[in-house]
């Protein structure tokens, strides 16, 4: 497999000395008890992983683990995961939070990185996103879990953004201010502003997002433990539960009180991402 733009450095034959960047990026992190795949990193920093003809690849492995977990297994493997991410996935970090919400309020835990972000800048390597473009196509990471027009299901309307409020309108694909995200740190957004249960005016409204807080995170399309839910947008760290609302009157947006077979209560938006 050719090597993809100018890399670090290259080995001259299969018995030459490994690039030092590959070294670097490969090399256990010191402290770190347990591995973590560093294949997108050795792509990222200018080496390649190629798959040679004819080739055998075993692993032996040992009767116990040479590994100690300071807390636990599970809660150790998670750290190293959480420690990757922040390193190497950029923006994309936010989809392995989504698939492991629970450790977004661990972040504290993950430790000093500075050595391991200013090594991927000595070394310049690229970004992650030039590695899902490059070296793995293949793998589905869409940055948003839901994007597009925000449906109210019982009345066929969308939100829209009118500065820091929102409103109810007439669908139009092509109005800017009815296109939202999903994120998969559940924050419903609009451009750089964050929907929030309760804005300037006492209703649901619109205020700049400043990083992740668990106070603006709804639930929305997978919530395993209210799968009647699936279709409402619930206040997150509300109690009792909440769910976004069109009076069916006023035709204003609400929160109120869950209520399953509430249509007024169910929203779909336009496209719906897998990863």
């Amino acid at each position: 497999m050719p090597a993809l733009g100018t890399p670090a450095g290259t080995a001259t034959s299969p018995a030459g000395p490994l690039p030092t960047s590959v070294l670097h990026c490969t090399k256990p992190e010191r402290g770190v008890p347990a591995r973590a795949s560093s294949a997108p990193q050795v792509w990222m920093c200018g080496g390649e992983i190629e798959i040679v003809p004819c080739s055998r690849v075993g692993h032996i492995f040992r009767n116990d683990n040479p590994y100690s977990f300071p807390k636990d297994r599970v809660r150790t493997v998670e750290r190293n995961l959480a420690r990757v991410a922040e390193v190497w996935l950029d923006d994309y970090k936010e989809l392995f939070y989504g698939h492991a919400y629970h450790l977004l309020q661990r972040r504290a835990e993950l430790g000093d990185l500075s050595q391991q972000k200013a090594l991927r800048e000595r070394l310049q390597c690229r970004s992650f996103r030039w590695y899902l473009e490059n070296v793995y196509p293949d793998l589905a990471a869409p940055l948003v879990k839901a994007s597009g027009l925000l449906v109210n299901v019982a009345t066929a309307r969308c939100i829209a953004a009118q500065n820091t409020t929102l409103a109810l309108q007439a669908c139009d694909v092509n109005n800017k201010a009815q296109h939202f995200n999903y994120t998969w740190l559940r924050l419903l957004q609009h451009g750089e502003l964050c929907v929030v249960p309760v804005g300037a005016a006492g209703a649901p409204g619109l205020r700049p997002c400043e990083g992740w807080e668990s106070g603006l995170a709804w639930r929305h399309s997978s919530m395993a433990a209210r799968p009647e839910l699936a279709e409402h947008l619930m206040v997150q760290h509300q109690h009792p539960p909440a769910c976004l609302l069109v009076h069916p009157v006023l035709l204003a947006l609400r929160l109120g009180a869950c209520t399953t077979t509430d249509r007024y209560q169910q929203w779909r938006f336009g496209s719906y991402h897998v990863a």
